[in-house]
């Protein structure tokens, strides 16, 4: 009796070891994946950027403009065929470079697709907060080849609402979301109706540049003074927060006077599924009559020039 009590005792203990072994090997995917993930974002940035700059903006957009001048003045053609040659020459070199380092973000994509079918729904935010390193179909690809258990998880939700969501684009009308003001009642959007709108999508603390959290009030009080309070509306929106959450951000970086607001979801916001945001802060501004006039991420020169006009 004895032997068998201890004999059942070692099963049930490698039995229940199974499944934390199996919990341990997910954390090690999740974790392995969002590294990958993350690398892939910042490979992807970095490209954009080098791209951008010296194929299209050094190179490219000079050799479109003189040959759209010599198509317009055939008399130039000896002025602008040797600097034309010369930058096609750059370009041509530019590109191959180009594609050596696409490659390198192709390998990088590889890598995450050989992971993200044994990740969680929690490992696959990263999913949702990379997307923009993703193409759609590859986006999609990984969604459908997602388990049930990730489709079902608030990123794969969010992912799947971002494909399917028909994005509002400068020069639509404004579409409103919904969420709460301070006092947890629906927000009523009528309040900017005929008035120009910032909406300033969380981020306060990356509006501090290292100085106190009284910074981001201060700037927004010289904005309503130099262009009158009544001239326009500024929001303060505090995505993925509930309510009391709301009041603590409210008291900590001493935005009282400001109009607030909060949606109280889990995971991504409505300036991320309806106009494509992407980091904190972000901003989208309307014009009077309704229409959305840009969506961008940070605060920059921008607000002056939009309040000016």
């Amino acid at each position: 009796m004895k032997n068998f009590s201890t004999g059942f005792l070692i099963i049930a203990s490698i039995l229940l070891l199974f499944p934390m072994a199996g919990y341990g090997q997910k954390a090690g995917y999740d974790k392995e994946f969002t590294k990958i993930m993350d690398s892939l974002n910042i490979q992807t940035t970095i490209y954009f950027q080098w791209h951008n700059s010296e194929v299209y903006t050094k190179y490219g957009k000079p050799r479109v403009k003189a040959m759209n001048e010599l198509k317009s003045h055939p008399e130039k053609e000896k002025e602008l065929r040797p600097y034309i040659d010369s930058l096609t020459v750059l370009l041509d070199a530019a590109g191959q470079e180009s594609k050596k380092r696409y490659a390198l973000i192709t390998e990088k994509k590889s890598e995450a697709y050989d992971k993200y079918k044994l990740v969680s729904g929690e490992a696959f935010k990263s999913v949702f907060y990379r997307r923009h390193s993703l193409t759609t179909e590859e986006l999609w690809s990984m969604l459908n080849s997602a388990t049930k258990e990730v489709r079902r998880s608030p990123a794969g939700k969010a992912t799947k609402a971002f494909l399917t969501t028909k994005k509002v684009l400068p020069g639509d009308k404004f579409k409103p979301f919904t969420c709460f003001d301070v006092n947890g009642k629906k927000f009523n959007w009528n309040i900017i109706s005929g008035k120009k709108t910032i909406i300033i999508g969380d981020g306060l603390g990356c509006m501090t540049h290292g100085m106190d959290n009284s910074a981001p009030a201060r700037y927004f009080k010289e904005i309503k003074e130099k262009y009158g309070a009544d001239n326009f509306v500024l929001i303060i929106y505090w995505n993925n927060t509930d309510l009391q959450e709301m009041k603590k951000g409210i008291a900590e970086f001493g935005v009282e006077e400001f109009i607030n607001v909060a949606d109280g979801l889990e995971f991504s916001t409505p300036l991320e599924i309806l106009y494509d945001t992407q980091g904190t802060p972000s901003l989208l501004y309307i014009n009077a009559d309704g229409t959305l006039n840009k969506q961008v991420m940070g605060i920059d020169d921008y607000i002056d020039s939009f309040l000016k006009d």
